[in-house]
Parts: structure tokens; C-alpha cells; sequence
């Protein structure tokens, strides 16, 4: 397989993947399956759901990023100090809309119970065969 670079083609968005997992040996199992897969996207590493928020507006200890847009973010459902059901709402509020992909171990019906039925996931762990498959099924971004 030759490098596959993930990007969206109709709007301003920077070329980063954002992970925000706080196990961090299922982030790097993560990034060393990307990598062994020729993904060129940069990824981007947060530990916790509250840090999505500053990352996206480049504020506090984010402030030199310059990475408010990023083409896709992976939020785990469970991170220990704002979970994704609090984070959503969050970004919704300041009007931030970016495409989020949750991470989890839960079933339909247990996402559907915590406000987040309807939002595209995916089941941990993050493999590459799992990103490729919900990039191959969505109309929104393009490989080349």
C-alpha cells in the first residue's frame, strides 16, 4: 500500500488527526499501526476531554499550536476529568462544530443512555482497519 494522506476536500481544515485518549499505551498501539499503514496525517495527542476545548481555540498551554481546525478528532467516550457527554455540549456552546469520532467500549444502547446516540463511533481500540473502514463509508474526506 502506498502513503495514504487523509484530507478534507471543501473546507479550510489543517491536515491533524487529534487523538484524545487518556490510556496512553492504546494512543501509541494507535500511532504505531497508523505509521506502519504509510498514514502521513500528523497526530496529535491529548490525555483528556478537557484539554479539547483550549486545543481547538489555541488557548493556554495550546496557544502556539495554530491547530483549530484539525480534519478529524477521535474523543474517547470515558476520559477521567470531562467525559465525552460533558465535552460535546462544551464545544457546542462555543460554537466550535469540529468532526468528532467517539472511541468506545460501550454498546449502542449505553451511548444512546449517555446523550451520544447518533454520533459516529467507533470501538476501541483504534486500529487502522477501523479508521479506514468509517473513512471508506463517509462522504466527507478523501485519501490520496
Amino acid at each position: 500500500m502506498g502513503k495514504l494522506s487523509l484530507f478534507e476536500p471543501e473546507e479550510d481544515f489543517s491536515s491533524t488527526v487529534v487523538i484524545v485518549e487518556d490510556e496512553i499505551d492504546d494512543f501509541e498501539l494507535t500511532k504505531v499501526n497508523f505509521k506502519k499503514q504509510n498514514f502521513e496525517n500528523p497526530i496529535f495527542h491529548l490525555e483528556d476531554g478537557a484539554d479539547l476545548l483550549p486545543f481547538l481555540k489555541c488557548e493556554g498551554k495550546f496557544e502556539q499550536t495554530g491547530l483549530k481546525n484539525p480534519v478529524l478528532i477521535f474523543l474517547d467516550v470515558s476520559t477521567p476529568r470531562l467525559s465525552a457527554e460533558k465535552v460535546l455540549p462544551a464545544l457546542k456552546n462555543e460554537g466550535l462544530e469540529p468532526r468528532i469520532v467517539l472511541l468506545t467500549n460501550h454498546d449502542e444502547q449505553s451511548l444512546r443512555d449517555m446523550g451520544l446516540g447518533g454520533i459516529a463511533h467507533i470501538q476501541k481500540p483504534l486500529t487502522f482497519d477501523k479508521f479506514y473502514e468509517f473513512i471508506m463509508g463517509s462522504n466527507h474526506f478523501l485519501f490520496t
